[in-house]
């Protein structure tokens, strides 16, 4: 192809000019430039992976691959001197967030290093991500990091993704109320972390008070510590709730329910499945899909969705409206 493209320039230039060797020169020149494209293109192509050259003429350029958890490099003010991956700065911050919760009781706990395991477990961290989960659960202890700084650099390091913020929020307090009860310097460090939520922070009260009245502790134990749960263990027949009433327990379920879609209780029908179409969609399977992520953590993306799903059927119930 690219001797006819030659031709062409030299007979362009040779009869344009009425020379020889003015078409000759400008054929040498086309051939040099076409080198030069080549060779950009094979820069292009080992660096930023774009193809724009011979090979891809005439080609419909592909779409972006998904995002890779796996791949990418992060620096963060809480960890200066090193890098991170993506998903080892989820788990290097999320253990960390751990292990500060861990000794706000004043000291850690059997229980506590239980639950960073079952963490773990339920993420299926590869063993290298366990020895770094480790050594961030350790490092957290001191609590010589500021948890708004923290909470900024998940933001924004994952702000495609708001999905693994609200995770990451749920098993933090998860391990807050491992005791059947949020003491004061528990309560401070889950507050430090509601933004992650995507909700108002003027909602952190409601959202917290119905753990705060225990009816939520025995489906936390059962589940090691995660937020991830069936709303049915909590407040079905011979649950929690009934300890305190049927009435304590429906308005406890209220609470829990617009929590988790991040609404109040005047929200109006309309706004109520806009908001709920939105959270199905940031956790759909398709979203995570080719991001080497855990298997845990897109499996509990997927009993988060069962939870918002929950969640907004009961408020349509509880309110009357029709699906």
């Amino acid at each position: 192809m690219r001797f006819i493209i030659y031709f062409l320039v030299f007979l362009y230039f040779a009869e344009t000019y009425n020379s020889f060797f003015i078409g000759l020169f400008a054929a040498i020149v086309a051939s040099y430039l076409w080198r030069y494209i080549k060779r950009r293109n094979h820069q292009a192509n080992s660096t930023a992976g774009q193809s724009w050259g011979e090979a891809s003429w005439g080609r419909a350029r592909p779409k972006a691959s998904a995002y890779d958890f796996a791949k990418g490099h992060i620096r963060s003010a809480i960890f200066p001197n090193e890098v991170f991956t993506p998903i080892s700065f989820y788990v290097a911050t999320l253990f960390l967030c751990l292990g500060r919760i861990a000794k706000a009781k004043g000291r850690v706990k059997e229980k506590d290093i239980d639950l960073a395991n079952g963490v773990m477990d339920q993420l299926r961290l590869t063993e290298a991500l366990r020895i770094e989960a480790r050594k961030r659960f350790n490092q957290g202890k001191a609590a010589d990091f500021s948890l708004p700084v923290l909470v900024a650099e998940l933001k924004k390091q994952f702000i495609a993704f708001p999905n693994f913020q609200r995770m990451f929020f749920d098993i933090c307090l998860g391990a807050a109320i491992l005791d059947g009860r949020i003491i004061i310097s528990e309560k401070e460090i889950v507050r430090s972390l509601f933004p992650l939520t995507g909700a108002r922070p003027e909602l952190f009260e409601s959202f917290i008070s119905q753990f705060e009245q225990g009816s939520s502790h025995r489906a936390y134990e059962q589940n090691g510590g995660s937020s991830y749960r069936s709303r049915e263990q909590s407040y079905g027949a011979g649950g929690g709730g009934q300890q305190h009433g049927w009435s304590r327990a429906t308005k406890s379920k209220l609470a829990e329910s617009l929590a988790t879609l991040g609404v109040t209780e005047d929200i109006q029908q309309d706004e109520l499945k806009r908001v709920y179409r939105k959270l199905i969609n940031q956790y759909h399977p398709d979203k995570m899909a080719g991001q080497n992520l855990p298997e845990g953590l897109v499996k509990m993306a997927k009993e988060k969705t069962q939870e918002i799903i929950s969640a907004y059927n009961y408020i349509l119930e509880y309110k009357g409206w029709s699906r």
